[in-house]
């Protein structure tokens, strides 16, 4: 190949990244400048998260990043099994991971509950009423210290 063709193979691969690039930073410069317009407390928050949700993503892609050279060297060796193995086990990881971020993103409102159930739990525990109350006192035949439980709480 010629100097102007791998420049040409370069330029056609690499331009579509450029610009994906390009549009994700505009992106984010309107959306910093939108919040900001909106107030400083909204735009406190979207820097954390920003800054939050790009160390998570860097850390997933790099499993995609090391899935590249090992790719290429399998490739280079002709060895096709391990092309698949290799591409299937950075698949599984990157489905893992994200996969496990999606269920923590998208399940706020079930922790939230769980925190709540685990909080009050807790208390109960601590105000001697027991987990389920006032039907395991009066099983054991502990009506007054039923009563006295709860006039506590």
């Amino acid at each position: 190949m010629t100097r102007y063709q791998h420049f040409r193979a370069i330029c056609s691969l690499g331009l579509p990244l450029i610009l994906g690039n390009i549009a994700q930073i505009s992106i984010g410069v309107v959306d910093t400048v939108m919040t900001g317009w909106y107030s400083v407390e909204a735009l406190a928050a979207l820097v954390l998260g920003s800054s939050f949700f790009f160390v998570v993503f860097i850390l997933g892609a790099g499993f995609g990043h090391a899935l590249l050279p090992l790719v290429a060297s399998a490739a280079a060796r002709e060895d096709a099994v391990q092309i698949r193995r290799v591409t299937r086990m950075g698949l599984w990881l990157s489905i893992i991971y994200y996969g496990r971020g999606a269920f923590a993103q998208y399940s706020a409102e079930l922790f939230a509950y769980l925190w709540q159930i685990w909080s009050a739990r807790t208390w109960r525990r601590r105000r001697g009423v027991g987990i389920t109350g006032r039907a395991s006192a009066q099983r054991a035949g502990h009506r007054a210290l039923c009563v006295a439980a709860l006039a506590r709480a």
